[in-house]
């Protein structure tokens, strides 16, 4: 995975990142072959989203979100990734920070994009460190702190091998 070199290029390397993830959440419904079949295993993930199942209710934000086993809204599919980041889970946190940056199924809120990356970021999820400096590099970058911060998020990332991350390190030395 190659570094966004802007913020389109950003969207899309975010978007693509999203989109992988979606699909591992769906796999399990594309597997499905009868539609009867694909309603149960649905009307089963909802029950258990409204016991607090986290998995639940990553799976059903991805298939909302894909349009797969249920007719593609991405307001649900926020509504139900927000569900399972308000239970602490951080690929979630990631996941609704992205959906704020981008409008996807919310309004564009980039103060509520930043804390629920920095929540996932603070739980050690790679990508969303990444996303964290990238935010202090690019976009809050108003001081030699916010630099410093950004080679620090940088820097967590990259221990975790994350390629992007090893590579916005090295336009530091």
């Amino acid at each position: 995975i190659k570094e966004p070199s802007n913020d389109q290029n950003q969207s899309q390397f975010v978007e693509f990142q999203s989109q992988q993830r979606n699909a591992i959440y769906c796999s399990s419904i594309k597997k499905t072959t009868s539609p009867r079949s694909i309603r149960n295993k649905i009307q089963i993930l909802i029950e258990k989203s409204k016991e607090g199942d986290i998995i639940s209710q990553l799976q059903l934000g991805a298939c909302y979100s894909r349009g797969e086993g249920v007719s593609r809204d991405e307001t649900k599919a926020f509504q139900y990734f927000m569900k399972a980041a308000e239970s602490g889970d951080k690929n979630a946190q990631f996941i609704v920070g992205t959906c704020f940056s981008y409008g996807k199924g919310t309004e564009i809120n980039k103060e509520e994009a930043f804390k629920f990356y920095v929540k996932s970021a603070e739980q050690g999820y790679s990508k969303a460190q990444f996303a964290v400096g990238h935010i202090y590099k690019y976009e809050k970058n108003e001081s030699e702190d916010d630099e410093q911060i950004a080679i620090e998020w940088y820097r967590k990332a990259a221990l975790q091998g994350h390629k992007a991350a090893m590579k916005a390190l090295q336009l530091y030395q």
